[in-house]
């Protein structure tokens, strides 16, 4: 797959996740952060299976010839994406949005610094100025003039650290099994039995909760689970774990767009400025040259 193929699919991923934002915002007031994650989650799993079946008789993920590391690739995609979730869900509860809207994008630093200093994995220099236009532009389209702590902020930023995480565990994993269906479907089983289970036993989950929420955690797992996670599984085969932070922030621009054309929100001079320069931290780390400019893919580390 071409590199800007790949990198488009990953803006596709943060159009699709922006889009979600308002069925979460709805779904908030009334279903706990594991009730909607499980049953997204679950009703993603669901609609996952005929493509991760049809991929399997083309390509099977073969388990029954996984070592330890293949073990915690996989359940790791699944655990620390149902924790992101949780996290990010609860602590909107606690926070303002704002404060939630910024500080979720810190898995964009968070991914190069994590790669470098823990994986010891080269960064282009470029992707550190995208990263701080990101940032910049992040803070300034959550309308912030300050920063006033919350109670929900710490939840909100450890969230942003297991997406960071899930990044990273993307690329180890695509680059050794070449199954982004299958993949996604494994992710979102082992998310489900993760977080279902505690919204059953800690936050009420009945069928009148699943009922009143159905269209929100549907409309959830189709463009986030089914469409979202998976699209970001096949881009990330072709690009760098910092370059795909940097693209999937125009997740907070798509998510205004939406919050304006839905929810009638406004967007003030201050706020489309701040979109202005996410999309150029997004340009930037595209035009720049690269060393190898056919793919960023290392050679695979095994087979399916």
């Amino acid at each position: 797959m071409p590199r800007l193929v790949a990198h488009f699919l990953l803006l596709v991923t943060a159009l699709v996740w922006g889009s979600v934002f308002v069925a979460q915002h709805w779904a908030a007031s009334a279903i706990g952060p594991f009730g909607f994650n499980g049953m997204r989650f679950l009703l993603g799993t669901i609609l996952l299976l005929p493509v991760a079946l049809w991929e399997r008789s083309r390509r099977p993920l073969r388990l029954s010839s996984f070592g330890r590391q293949d073990w915690a690739l996989l359940l790791g995609l699944g655990l620390v994406l149902g924790l992101g979730s949780v996290a990010q869900q609860a602590g909107i509860a606690k926070t303002s949005v704002a404060n939630a809207g910024f500080l979720t994008t810190l898995y964009v630093p968070l991914v190069p610094i994590i790669a470098l200093l823990a994986l010891r994995q080269p960064v282009r220099f470029i992707v550190w100025p995208a990263v701080v236009l990101c940032l910049a532009g992040t803070y300034l389209l959550a309308g912030l003039s300050g920063f006033t702590l919350h109670q929900g902020d710490g939840i909100v930023i450890l969230g942003s650290l297991f997406f960071a995480l899930h990044i990273l565990i993307i690329q180890a994993f695509m680059r050794r099994y070449e199954t982004p269906f299958q993949a996604s479907c494994l992710q979102a089983l082992v998310a489900c039995l993760m977080t279902l289970p505690l919204g059953l036993f800690s936050e009420g989950l009945d069928m009148s909760v699943m009922s009143a929420t159905l269209k929100f955690t549907a409309y959830a797992a189709f463009m986030s689970v089914f469409l979202g996670f998976t699209l970001q599984l096949i881009g990330q085969r072709f690009a760098s774990p910092s370059t795909a932070a940097i693209l999937l922030s125009m997740e907070a621009v798509f998510a205004a767009f939406f919050g304006w054309l839905i929810l009638s929100q406004t967007l003030s001079f201050v706020q489309i400025l701040g979109c202005a320069l996410i999309f150029i931290g997004v340009i930037l780390v595209e035009a720049w040259p690269r060393p190898a400019e056919a793919v960023e893919r290392a050679p695979q580390a095994g087979a399916s």
